[in-house]
């Protein structure tokens, strides 16, 4: 059905060969007879999903100030989000510069502006720009004109057609620029049409016409989509599933009454640490490794998107942070001085297990050299504080480290590792302190 709108003061029509709506004033009228015909090519534009508005204005010799007020207020918003990108506007001579009077001065910066000598000639115009530059004699040709473009045979060969076409356009490249340009897209079109291109394509756009679609797809490709992006369906709902399960786990599930977050080059294996943490008590432990590779010469992999996990999964405050010898320094921001501990350990602890933990220390500056740098503060003006801290305990047991699951994958280096208090306020602190220490306690059994 045509789209088309007339009346007393206005023309208002849909133009389908260039996709543009159209606006032919007869003569000026206030209010509703000037405001209604441009929401209809706003309409119009939004419902064709067109980017060009063609208008012919020159019958309009003023326009009162209360419709600018409504054009800048109401009708430019709903334009900007019909998807208009151009607006191509009859010149009143054959000037064909753009004007600087209103409402020229408004759209300017906003829109393309595009003067044409009348609708026919804008209508043109889009249409040779949607054909790349190439006159409809060309598009329209036969294989047989093709070829005779070409200057070639009626049998010619695919090596053939190829060979001429690269020697032309090669011929073309040397021509002025814009020249050139439409040359080659010319010479692109004919090619098409002489190597059977053109054909079959029409005729594959023809019978997929006739074929019953599902949701804008045909049986065929939906199977060819499905065939080549099932993975990435895979991967999201993996994706999905597994951070959905660790936001959950760390921000909404309330159960949880210890969790230990394991973050180095290392995997854990076993039960060890959810079995003890029942010994002091606790009754909904959360446990988490995260493999993360730190800078390194070897050329070290951690698990895929494993930062993001693992700063995740710190921000959810765990009571016990175990790292290794390597890794812990890049964590100091999560990390609490767990000096006081370790000197009460002294008194709790055999003397030959006491002698065999190694207390850890990192700076502010440190930790910055390493990192990096804060994203919110300013390296130039604020100095970082070089007073060590002792954030944590290293333990270089291998046989317990064996014992308690741990495998550190680190190749030139002996396995480590470093127990650290959560950084923020811990809920039960006795209870926490009381869990590492059976964990050390056991280091000698």
């Amino acid at each position: 059905m045509e789209e088309i709108f007339e009346a007393q003061h206005y023309v208002v029509h849909y133009e389908k060969e260039a996709n543009a709506a159209v606006l032919v004033w007869k003569e000026y009228s206030e209010v509703d007879d000037f405001r209604t015909p441009l929401m209809k090519c706003v309409d119009m534009i939004r419902k064709h999903e067109s980017s060009d508005f063609i208008i012919d204005r020159t019958k309009i010799d003023q326009i009162t100030e209360k419709d600018k007020v409504w054009v800048s207020r109401i009708f430019l918003n709903a334009l900007a989000r019909s998807g208009c990108r151009r607006i191509l506007f009859v010149a009143e001579d054959d000037d064909m510069t753009v004007p600087t009077g209103y409402p020229f001065n408004l759209l300017s910066g906003k829109y393309r502006i595009k003067m044409v000598p009348d609708v026919q000639s804008a209508v043109d115009l889009i249409k040779f720009e949607k054909t790349g530059g190439v006159s409809e004699n060309i598009l329209n040709m036969s294989k047989e004109e093709a070829l005779n473009y070409l200057e070639l045979p009626s049998d010619a060969s695919w090596e053939e057609i190829d060979t001429k076409f690269w020697q032309l356009s090669k011929a073309y490249r040397k021509l002025p620029k814009e020249e050139g340009e439409d040359k080659i897209n010319e010479l692109s079109k004919v090619y098409d049409i002489a190597t059977g291109k053109r054909d079959r394509e029409e005729a594959e756009a023809k019978e997929r016409a006739g074929k019953k679609k599902f949701f804008g797809k045909t049986f065929d490709e939906w199977k060819n989509y499905v065939y080549y992006t099932w993975y990435k369906y895979l991967i999201a709902i993996v994706v999905i599933v597994v951070l959905g399960n660790l936001a959950y786990t760390i921000f909404l599930k309330p159960d949880n009454d210890l969790r230990v977050i394991s973050v180095g080059h290392f995997v854990h294996e076993g039960s060890y640490l959810e079995d003890l943490s029942a010994v002091v008590g606790y009754k909904y432990p959360y446990m988490l490794e995260v493999n993360v590779a730190i800078p390194n010469d070897e050329g070290q992999q951690g698990d895929q998107y494993s930062e993001q996990a693992a700063a995740a999964a710190l921000m959810s405050n765990p009571n016990i942070i175990v790292t290794d010898g390597r890794t812990y320094p890049y964590y100091f921001g999560n990390m609490i001085d767990i000096s006081d501990y370790y000197y009460e350990l002294e008194n709790e602890l055999p003397p030959e297990i006491y002698a065999q933990i190694t207390p850890v220390y990192c700076s502010e500056q440190e930790f910055q050299d390493l990192a990096g740098g804060f994203s919110d503060r300013d390296t130039d003006t604020e100095e970082y504080s070089d007073e060590v801290i002792m954030v944590g305990l290293l333990i270089s047991d291998s046989d317990f480290i064996s014992r308690m699951g741990y495998t550190c994958l680190w190749p030139d280096d002996e396995p480590t590792l470093v127990f650290s208090f959560g950084g923020g306020e811990l809920k039960d602190q006795e209870m926490t302190r009381e869990y590492l220490t059976e964990i050390f306690l056991d280091m000698g059994a």
